[in-house]
């Protein structure tokens, strides 16, 4: 009995002081989900506006590409741009995991209204629901009429051809959402802003 006791004690001691076993932690983490924020719209103030520095990026795995298009196709692939236009700019950010998040930054234009032209610009009926007549009292031709929302997305431009430049103009505005139209004019002597209301 004794003598399978000490072997039984001998099987324990050898198992515990000879065998190894090897214990792996291993943990296993994906990346957190790539998130942007491109920042506030941007008021254009002169001819240009700077995008790009107001970017926050949280999660994703770096390296990251950045990939603007504006809304007339323009392409940027920079962190921070430069632009001369208004418009809706729409930023995409790729991570090195080839994940990617989009966000869109406005930038509107800063409408002055010149009270020397105030008189020189009429701007009928308003509000609106059909069609806007635009009549320059004095000699200036218009050679652009543009519309903006309030938030700065372009929603037509027109510009009549050469020899059907005048001093009056009747635009369709029949198929726009109801709402505040900001009218860009540019005439042959001054670029007039306006404010009209869509019924």
């Amino acid at each position: 009995m004794h003598r399978f006791t000490l072997i039984l004690l001998f099987v324990i001691l050898h198992g515990i002081l000879f065998s190894q076993e090897t214990i792996i932690n291993l943990s296993f983490s994906q990346p957190r989900e790539l998130v942007i924020n491109g920042g506030q719209d941007v008021d254009m103030k002169g001819d240009s506006a700077i995008l790009g520095n107001e970017l926050v990026i949280k999660g994703g795995t770096p390296e990251y590409t950045y990939r603007w298009i504006s809304d007339e196709n323009l392409e940027f692939h920079t962190q921070v741009i430069t632009i001369h236009a208004a418009g809706q700019y729409i930023l995409t950010v790729t991570d090195a995991g080839k994940c990617s998040d989009s966000d869109t930054v406005n930038v509107i234009p800063t409408l002055l209204n010149d009270p020397a032209m105030d008189a020189a610009c009429l701007v009928y009926p308003n509000p609106a629901a059909d069609f806007v007549g635009i009549h320059m009292q004095n000699d200036d031709r218009i050679l652009l009429v543009e519309g903006f929302s309030v938030n700065g997305e372009r929603l037509f431009s027109i510009r009549p051809a050469e020899s059907a430049m005048q001093n009056s103009m009747k635009i369709s505005i029949s198929d726009l959402a109801p709402g505040v139209i900001h009218l860009r004019i540019l005439t042959t002597g001054s670029e007039i802003v306006r404010t009209l209301v869509k019924k």
